[in-house]
């Protein structure tokens, strides 16, 4: 009996390593509760990728502000790119900046230009919003500098030194990178100062 438990135990194991814990959350608590993600993220996908990524960001658009909020946030770190730009896009589009920025600043370090997202922050409503989404993505990058290792770093360094924005560095150093963006801001202010 005790051999028969112990077997028990080292399969268990085995299996408990072997299974991702996402899979296995999702057999404990259900489909819709897989990792807190939404359930609706399903369905974001497949309107995505059968009836196209317009039609996604309309059922992303047309749900009730709580649901979509939480969508939003699941769907900018998803794994399909067109997905995430579903909802980082809403999320920027509801005011939600700062929730948008860790999903951009992972983009960045992926090889992503972003200039998709400029481009339509540029025909937007607000003039300043390219220039602030640079700012912030900046600063979250600079504080988390040290967490990006080989390419990644690499990208994040070329983005902090030039970005596609005025003033390129021509060496990367953080320190640099400081006053670069403290220029940028300063600028920011001149112009949103300029304008009221």
């Amino acid at each position: 009996m005790t051999r028969n438990l112990e077997i028990h135990s080292i399969v268990c194991r085995r299996l408990a390593e072997m299974i991702p814990p996402l899979f296995l959350s999702s057999l404990v608590l259900g489909t819709s509760a897989i990792a807190g993600r939404p359930s609706r993220l399903t369905d974001l996908r497949r309107i995505a990728g059968s009836e196209g990524l317009d039609e996604a960001a309309e059922y992303l658009a047309d749900l009730p502000d709580q649901p979509r909020r939480e969508l939003a946030r699941a769907a900018a770190t998803d794994a399909d790119l067109g997905v995430s730009a579903i909802g980082i896009n809403s999320l920027v589009q509801s005011g939600r900046l700062d929730e948008a920025v860790p999903a951009l600043s992972a983009r960045v370090a992926g090889g992503d230009d972003l200039k998709a997202f400029g481009y339509a922050w540029v025909h937007g409503d607000d003039p300043q919003l390219p220039v602030r989404m640079y700012l912030k993505i900046c600063r979250y990058q600079l504080a988390r500098l040290g967490s990006f290792d080989g390419t990644q770093r690499l990208m994040v360094e070329r983005f902090l030194s030039d970005g596609g924005y005025f003033d390129p560095l021509r060496e990367f150093s953080p320190e640099a990178v400081e006053r670069r963006l403290m220029r940028i801001e300063a600028g920011l202010r001149g112009s949103s100062a300029d304008g009221d």
